[in-house]
């Protein structure tokens, strides 16, 4: 931090406004390097992996020196696995409390994550008996818009 204020002052003492503009880009763009950390996932972590535009719910399987990830897809065979890079990851797990859209007989209902099993939710829908719980896959289940 002390170095930021450093430049900053040496930016006070600088009369070129080219200079200065350069400069305080620069320092601006220092600053967001600094507090910006890569994100990393290890094995076992459910993420989310772009692929044409849309998410999807997935499992990294292995890790490389590249930063790259081996995912599996929830509900997808094996040999749709694939290695991506942390452009196409997000954090994609869905947790206890959580409300979701379940597709259920090809309408999505909202529903409360009870519990948490791998790619498997225990989910209430709301506005029914608990009867009507049930443990489904997370192909199933979309985010609350």
């Amino acid at each position: 931090m002390l170095a930021v204020i450093y430049i900053i002052l040496i930016l006070c003492k600088i009369k070129n406004a080219m200079k200065k503009q350069f400069l305080f880009v620069a320092i601006m763009f220092f600053i967001f390097i600094s507090f910006t950390k890569a994100q990393t996932y290890s094995v076992g972590d459910i993420v989310e992996v772009k692929w044409k535009g849309c998410w999807y719910q997935a499992s990294i399987l292995d890790t490389n020196s590249s930063n790259l990830y081996k995912v599996h897809y929830c509900g997808l065979e094996s040999s749709d696995d694939e290695w991506v890079g942390t452009i196409r990851l997000r954090n994609g797990y869905y947790k206890t409390g959580d409300n979701v859209q379940v597709l259920w007989k090809g309408k999505y209902y909202a529903a409360k994550i009870l519990s948490v099993n791998g790619f498997n939710y225990k989910v209430h829908y709301s506005g029914y008996d608990s009867k009507w719980d049930e443990w489904i896959q997370c192909i199933r289940i979309k985010k609350s818009s």
